[in-house]
């Protein structure tokens, strides 16, 4: 996610764009693994585009404290008037308009202790960034997160062979080339976050496919041991 990056022009277009495109699959690969969040009362949220995973937060758990992290102004307040529409409180939620590395950044800088959350959440954003800097992203947000805390990851995929393999190469080009063109993206392709977030201490729980294997919703659980080893290496 480039600095220069903004989804401000399509913030208007998004949802019937994600209807059309892609009808309710994004959405059910977003809410998945949302069940890991009921005891959970601290909530980071990165690029949380329009707001249809708060939403669905909101109506089933009102009084977690929740942190939206989000380089879009006009995804914020759209993300509010979907909440405002459907009669939802957005009391205990913090709106950071931020590129999520200088968020990070300033947070090295002013805020002592680090984890402040037990959860975190990446909704099609991890897919955004190119390879040079998704490991310092994934590490950037692990340090956010408390021993134990779970991360909740949605993103494009590739299959791995075949008919499927093919088609999901073609529909990342088509993508890729369409938000470099749309929102300057950084990314050019697919980087798997997987390796990055093992090497900063979470183990995936959990993994489901959706739309032929081009999309994955991920449960990552961080090991009780994870940060302690963090600061060794540090």
């Amino acid at each position: 996610m480039s600095r220069g990056m903004s989804f401000d022009r399509l913030a208007p277009h998004y949802r019937w764009m994600e209807a059309v495109l892609a009808g309710r699959v994004l959405q059910q690969a977003r809410t998945r693994w949302l069940d890991a969040l009921r005891e959970r009362r601290r909530v980071l949220i990165v690029g949380e585009g329009p707001g249809r995973t708060l939403e669905v937060m909101r109506r089933r758990w009102s009084r977690q404290r929740v942190t939206v992290v989000e380089a879009s102004a006009g995804m914020i307040a759209a993300a509010q008037r979907r909440l405002a529409r459907q009669g939802l409180s957005s009391e205990g939620i913090e709106w950071v308009h931020a590129d999520v590395r200088s968020w990070l950044g300033e947070r090295e800088r002013t805020v002592e202790g680090g984890a402040e959350f037990d959860a975190v959440i990446t909704p099609f954003v991890l897919d955004c960034f190119g390879a040079a800097e998704l490991a310092g992203v994934v590490a950037g947000i692990a340090g956010q997160v408390s021993d134990g805390g779970c991360w909740l990851l949605t993103d494009f995929c590739l299959p791995p062979s075949g008919l499927r393999r093919l088609r999901g190469r073609l529909v990342h080009r088509l993508m890729y080339s369409f938000f470099r063109a749309a929102v300057k993206l950084e990314a050019s392709r697919l980087t798997p976050p997987d390796e990055a977030l093992v090497a900063a201490g979470f183990e995936l729980e959990g993994r489901d496919l959706f739309n032929a294997g081009l999309v994955h919703s991920d449960l990552w659980r961080r090991m009780e041991s994870a940060r302690g080893l963090m600061r060794i290496k540090a």
